[in-house]
């Protein structure tokens, strides 16, 4: 896995749904708290399931990974991210 990487511009959010892909690992600002549950937390790498985009049907552009604490689906919005890294391998789709 290549190292971590940090957008230039840490509130550019546009930059960084661009620069991460299915398949690689984010890391959150914090935890992730729904209805007084944690559903994620800051000190973890989530990988990437699918990317969620307001030109669909999503509200907010978002990553799409699974909680490891509850094992349901999350949306997190990239402004949610605090770190990223790119996967060993690309994702190739058939």
């Amino acid at each position: 896995m290549e190292s971590d990487h940090l957008a230039e511009d840490p509130n550019s959010t546009t930059e960084l749904w661009s620069l991460i892909s299915v398949g690689d690992e984010i890391q959150l600002e914090a935890d992730l708290i729904e209805k007084g549950e944690v559903l994620l937390e800051k000190s973890k790498l989530y990988t990437v399931l699918a990317k969620v985009d307001t030109q669909g049907e999503a509200y907010f552009d978002a990553f799409v990974v699974q909680s490891d604490l509850s094992g349901e689906l999350v949306h997190v919005s990239p402004a949610f991210v605090s770190n990223y890294a790119k996967a060993a391998q690309q994702t190739q789709y058939f």
